[in-house]
Order: structure tokens, then sequence, then C-alpha cells
């Protein structure tokens, strides 16, 4: 667990990837493949324990919505979570999506009906939760490569199926798919509940974006036959995975310009401090040279007024002697 680990700290995909990973370290086996953090399943011992005290209550459904339901997937504590897409739309939308399994927790199951779906279809979600997709039955290589199919492929919770159908979907436009990298984002298109505002079509946009999926179009000339590949369109993504998608935080250009810029600076105060000083040595260098020419020219001039000139014969013979 390094700094990479940490990016993303506001992205939720990112969030809940570093909370399964932990869990993992810590032996809860289902948090690295089924995105299961408390491991409440059917056969786990807190299974029993239900959120339900009184009817009505805030864990109490009502009957034919979406809510209120609630569950203990996230944390072992009882929270509230509602069905999306039932007839009469659960007004509380701020809420997240009960787990897939919300109806056969012990809670729920023969308590309570089931909420009412506005449509057979598994992309909106409802279906998945009761059980009457129109869907239900078919296995992955039936599965429908388009928005019903991939909900349905998300609701079985499984990274590894998700995988083959996002490769079966670029494939079918005609990509080339990073089997490596695709493992990990297929990680981040499923859980134990839906991901609200999930889509085949986002997640086929943000395959090229990451380079997982390579668009490729072949022109065929009677010598030779050239292909071009299509540019990933920028990422607009803030943060980071764990986060981000495939375990790693796009940057933008101005976060890869930005080291670049400051090592530029850096060296140019560097360059600027150098030549300073190197300018300053020079000027006391200069300096010390006009000093010292100074300092002789002066003693010259002292030597000079203090030769006595040579006298002459003639004078020497007037001299008075005591």
């Amino acid at each position: 667990i390094g700094l990479p680990f940490w990016q993303g700290r506001c992205n939720e995909q990112a969030n809940r990837a570093r909370s399964e990973h932990v869990a993992a370290s810590f032996g809860e086996s289902r948090a690295a493949t089924d995105h299961d953090l408390a491991a409440l399943g059917l056969n786990h011992k807190h299974s029993s324990v239900g959120c339900i005290h009184q009817t009505p209550g805030i864990c109490a459904p009502s009957a034919g919505q979406g809510g209120n339901y609630c569950s203990r997937q996230w944390g072992g504590v009882c929270s509230n979570c509602f069905v999306p897409g039932t007839y009469d739309a659960w007004p509380a939308t701020t809420m997240p999506y009960c787990p897939y399994d919300i109806l056969s927790s012990p809670d729920y199951k023969d308590v309570f009906p089931h909420p009412k779906c506005a449509s057979p279809d598994a992309r909106d979600l409802c279906c998945l939760y009761t059980g009457g997709c129109s869907l239900s039955g078919i296995g992955l290589a039936q599965a429908p490569l388009d928005e019903d199919g991939y909900a349905l492929v998300a609701s079985w919770s499984n990274s590894s199926l998700m995988a083959t159908f996002l490769a079966r979907a670029a494939e079918a436009q005609g990509w080339s798919v990073d089997a490596e990298r695709l493992a990990s984002f297929a990680y981040t298109q499923c859980g134990w509940s839906p991901r609200k505002g999930a889509t085949l079509e986002k997640a086929l946009e943000r395959m090229t974006e990451l380079h997982i999926a390579v668009e490729q179009t072949s022109t065929s000339s009677s010598t030779a036959t050239t292909s071009s590949t299509a540019t990933p369109a920028a990422d607009s993504d803030v943060t980071s995975l764990a986060g981000h998608d495939d375990g790693s935080s796009p940057r933008s250009p101005i976060w890869i310009a930005l080291p670049s810029f400051c090592i530029g600076a850096v060296c140019l105060a560097i360059v600027k401090i150098v030549w300073h000083l190197i300018s300053r040595s020079s000027k006391r260098t200069d300096g010390q040279k006009l000093s010292h020419a100074a300092g002789d020219a002066k003693s010259s001039a002292v030597k000079q007024d203090l030769v006595i000139p040579p006298l002459a014969l003639d004078q020497v013979a007037a001299v008075d002697l005591p």
C-alpha cells in the first residue's frame, strides 16, 4: 500500500475498492470476489440478525413501493436503502440501492410482499430483485449486448463474468481489448447492489478513455492494408481508485505538465543563482584589481615625492660643511 493506493479519495468507487482490499487483507475472502465487506450471505453467522423491530417502522417497506428497506451490508449496521424501478417510485432517491438479495433476507422473505416493478426489463433494475425479468434463466453466452444484458450480468456480482461480457461487447464494436486491464476494470462495474447511473454505453466509453478498448479501422488497398487507431477521448474524471476504474487514476493535462513546469522553474532558479554568484565573484575580482592598481599608483606617487634629486658636483662644492 503506497501513494497510488490513496489516489481518488473523493471517488466512491475508489473508496469501495479500498475498503474491499482492506477487508480481504483481514481474511474476508468474499470481499475480493463478490464485493462483500461483511460477508452477510444467507449462510453467514449474522444473517439471522434482523433490522425490523416494529411494524410500521423505519425498516418496514410500504406496500408495493421500493422502500423503506434496511440492510446490514454496509459495515454490519442497519442502513436504509430502496429498490429502484418500482411502479410507484420511491421518493428518497438519495438513499443507496439495496443489495440484490435484500428480499431474501430474514427480515423480508415471506414477510412482506415484493415491490411492484414498473417493467420486466433488467435495465430498470426492479425485476432483478424480484426475479421477474424477461431475461431470467439465461446464461452469459445468451446475454444480449445491450443495457438489459449489462444490468443482468452486473446483478451476478462476479467480476470475471462481467469481464467476459464487456469483452464481447467491445469486440462486437470492432475493438481490440487489453484483457489484463479489462479484468481490473470489470471489478468496478459490478457489486452487491446496482451502481447508480451505470450503463453499458458509459462502460464502453470509459474503456476507450482508459485505452482498455481500442477502436481499429482497417482500410484495404491493392498493395497494403493500413489500420488507424482512434484517439481515446480525454479523461474528465477527478481522481482515482481505485481509483479509479482500472486501479489507476488518469491525470488531466495540467497535472501532467505541472511536474515538468516545476522542474523547469527549479532549474531556471538554480541557473540564476549560479549566474548571480559568478557575477558577484567577477565584480569582486575586478574591484580587487582596481584596488590593487590604485594602491600601486598611490605608492608610486609617494615614492616620487620622497625621491631626493641628486646634487650636482658644483652644488656639492657649494655646500658649507660644519
